[in-house]
């Protein structure tokens, strides 16, 4: 009977051993070198080896956000890569895991360029309201392109524009997602030729609705003979006060650029 206990109390030590019990989290975030942006798919590994030479392997993958978890590692110093078919690899070196810590590792990749590839695709993303002809240049838009072997993303800059260079040829999807924006899928698929220049791909993003607000338009045209203005400002002013109460003057916002021949806003 006692060598029974004996049995069953070491049975219940290792169950508890591999159980997480005394397990630690490592968790992180992988973004791009150039761009900063998060980079999905891309795998991460913890190997280490225990004093018997026994080898323990963890594996890990990062989500659209570029953030990935491995969960119940067993206390030991590891060593930490992280790779991705268009990144160069980068390993961490004596990643000391403590009973129950939870760790933070980022990794910064470095994409793999490919210079004999003459290609470019770009364009300009904008905020499309679809009630209003105005489009506006959206700056920090994710822009993604993608097939079966590749994936890249960028952003757009202080204009609204996106450029992805020397993308090897082939057949690609694009999507595009930004912040008040709904997601949007390009409907075609885009082919890259070698030595393409394919420049003005344009994406609109549709605003998303805020609550309690409301959209205006009209036309703008001459107090004599009602011919079309433009350029023209449309300014709105809140009435936050009756006209008897009103504290400050209030400065006008400026809501829209009128720039169309027909004076539409």
């Amino acid at each position: 009977m006692s060598s029974l206990r004996l049995f069953f109390s070491i049975f219940m030590v290792c169950i508890l051993a591999f159980s997480g019990l005394y397990a630690g989290n490592l968790q992180g975030v992988v973004h791009d070198a150039e761009s900063g942006t998060a980079i999905a798919a891309a795998q991460v590994f913890a190997l280490t080896y225990t004093a018997e030479g026994d080898s323990l392997f963890y594996a890990g993958q990062t989500g659209e956000d570029g953030q990935y978890m491995m969960s119940d590692l067993a206390p030991y110093s590891y060593v930490v890569w992280c790779q991705h078919p268009d990144y160069l690899p980068l390993k961490v070196n004596d990643m000391v895991v403590s009973e129950n810590a939870s760790l933070s590792l980022d990794f910064t990749l470095d994409r793999v360029h490919h210079p004999d590839y003459d290609t470019r695709l770009s364009g300009t993303v904008y905020s499309a309201p679809e009630m209003l002809p105005a489009f506006i240049p959206l700056v920090g838009a994710s822009v993604t392109i993608y097939n079966n072997n590749s994936r890249y993303q960028t952003q757009s800059n202080d204009e609204g524009r996106y450029t992805f260079h020397n993308i090897p040829p082939g057949d690609y999807k694009l999507t595009a997602n930004a912040p008040h924006h709904q997601p949007y899928e390009h409907t075609d698929i885009i082919s890259v030729m070698e030595g393409d220049y394919i420049d003005n791909l344009d994406i609109h993003l549709i605003p998303l609705p805020y609550p309690n607000t409301s959209t205006v338009f009209g036309t703008i045209t001459g107090p004599a003979d009602n011919t079309p203005v433009y350029p023209a400002y449309i300014t709105v002013i809140p009435l936050y006060y009756t006209m008897t109460d009103i504290p400050e003057p209030v400065e006008p916002e400026i809501y829209a650029v009128i720039n169309n021949p027909d004076g539409s806003y």
